[in-house]
């Protein structure tokens, strides 16, 4: 059975918390801030600890000093709690232990749970160490959750944030769950501005955990990696309507090596209505037959960013109906993507010229009509078409497109050249607005379509200046000129009969 014990510290040289107990860890000023240490406590490692605070605090903040090690069941603040510094001085770590809990499943272990007539309720943790373990882990599969969520209807916000200098180790799978607010991810923020490990090693072999940003119709969250931040992290979900931020700075791996994920499962997913910002530098190492990402939802990369996709696995980014990924960055092959972008009926979006620079582009017929939208003098390696696939170019603005090669032999001819099973529509074109350095006689061009130009009327024309060759068509003719042309033949007919 829990106890809560609640006592004044004024009264007492040492205080002995053991069994299953909830401890109040009274809060301090800036100024004074409340001492663990200093207090005379020693826990058990089945304690809640529980930095509290009163609503009643002048200016909203509390500060606490965590100066020893300790083991504990979890960290939470109450729901009187408002705003919660926590120092962790000389190095200090604090170890939140899941095993007491005795049983498989997910277990809370950091929680604000601030009531809604806050307006904010946040904890802050500067420097220091906080490892999540297991110590039961032969015993009790288990994972942790950190939860923003608890006893609050999503009206207030809720911020947890681990300063640079802080470290976050977790031996368990972690899963951040948001207030019960989808419409409003904001109002549930993790800032990781230090170092987060996910990795247990079991007989000499690493591997990374995952970790899940929850979300459906009812619950989202917002994580963010600052410009301070350092991530080594397993298989990373961003369900739907959260977001995850990777601040230019920041250098997030997601490596499912050992890893055990299944057969053709993404290293990144993002669902639906979810979103990925990068904006710093993601690396993926994946293990054999998995991809890369999963794009349901949106990604998108900044212009400072890079995302290198080079080791394990499929290698590949897959965009499917509904997602979009949209590129930025500047640098050449700033999105290095090994084996290729497949575009299964979703968006490929290009406002710089040479991220792309060594990508083939796979088009896939499964998700329907795919569509790639230009900005900028795009540079790609390559198109490689399935069977049925349909491919829209949009030529906006200051949009055209080189490529290395028109299309490329993939997966031993699974996807191939442009023929008669495949379509390529091009909107907003005009001749010379897309180059290939080569190009293969099999290409069937009378699959391109443009508006404003004859149908099987594209060729390739010669690159007398660059090399290479030009795509151009016959245009159609304006209605007005057809019918200047008409006008002056007739004009010219019956001139010729007055004559005779």
């Amino acid at each position: 059975m829990w106890k809560t014990i609640f006592v004044n510290l004024f009264s007492f040289t040492i205080l002995t918390v053991s069994a299953n107990a909830e401890l109040w860890w009274w809060s301090g000023t800036k100024d004074n801030p409340s001492y663990f240490s200093k207090a005379g406590i020693t826990v058990s490692p089945t304690t809640d600890l529980n930095p509290y605070s009163s609503y009643a605090t002048p200016d909203g903040e509390n500060y606490f000093v965590l100066d020893q090690n300790i083991t504990v069941q979890m960290f939470r603040s109450l729901w009187q709690s408002s705003n919660q510094h926590i120092s962790m001085t000389d190095g200090s770590v604090l170890t939140i232990d899941t095993a007491s809990n005795g049983k498989d499943g997910y277990f809370s272990t950091i929680a604000l749970r601030g009531i809604e007539s806050f307006g904010q309720n946040s904890m802050i943790f500067e420097s220091g160490t906080v490892n999540i373990v297991n110590s039961a882990r032969d015993t009790y599969n288990m994972s942790a959750d950190i939860r923003l969520n608890e006893n609050s209807s999503g009206a207030n916000n809720k911020i947890l944030t681990f300063e640079s200098g802080t470290t976050l180790n977790s031996e368990l799978s972690l899963f951040f769950f948001g207030a019960n607010n989808s419409k409003y991810p904001e109002r549930s923020v993790v800032n990781l501005n230090g170092a987060l490990n996910t990795s247990v090693s079991t007989d000499g072999v690493v591997k990374y955990n995952s970790i899940t940003l929850k979300g459906d119709d009812n619950n989202s969250i917002i994580v963010n990696f600052g410009e301070t931040a350092t991530a080594n992290i397993g298989k990373t979900n961003i369900e739907k309507n959260s977001v995850l931020n990777i601040a230019k700075g920041a250098n997030v791996s997601v490596n499912t090596k050992n890893s055990g994920i299944a057969s053709e499962n993404p290293n990144i997913q993002v669902d639906t209505n979810a979103v990925l910002n990068v904006n710093g530098n993601l690396k993926i190492s994946a293990t054999a037959s998995t991809h890369a990402i999963n794009v349901n939802g949106t990604v998108n990369v900044g212009k400072d960013a890079s995302v290198y996709i080079k080791d394990g696995g499929y290698r590949n980014v897959q965009v499917f109906r509904g997602g979009t990924f949209d590129i930025s960055s500047t640098g050449k092959d700033s999105v290095y993507v090994d084996d290729g972008f497949r575009l299964i009926g979703g968006k490929l979006v290009l406002r710089s010229e040479e991220a792309l620079a060594s990508t083939v582009i796979w088009l896939y017929s499964s998700g329907g009509t795919s569509t790639i939208d230009l900005y900028a003098a795009a540079h790609a390696k390559a198109f490689s078409f399935t069977d049925g696939s349909e491919l829209v170019v949009n030529f906006n603005d200051g949009g055209s497109l080189w490529l290395d090669e028109f299309t490329v032999e993939r997966g031993g001819g699974w996807a191939n050249n442009l023929d008669e099973k495949a379509m390529l529509t091009l909107v907003n074109y005009s001749n010379y607005l897309l180059h290939v350095d080569s190009f293969r006689e099999e290409d069937d061009l009378s699959r391109i379509f443009a508006e404003g130009f004859e149908e099987g009327s594209f060729r390739w024309e010669a690159d007398t200046v660059n090399g290479g060759y030009w795509l151009v068509g016959t245009a159609v003719p304006e209605p007005a000129a057809v019918a200047s042309v008409l006008g002056a033949f007739a004009f010219a007919l019956a001139a010729y009969r007055r004559l005779k």
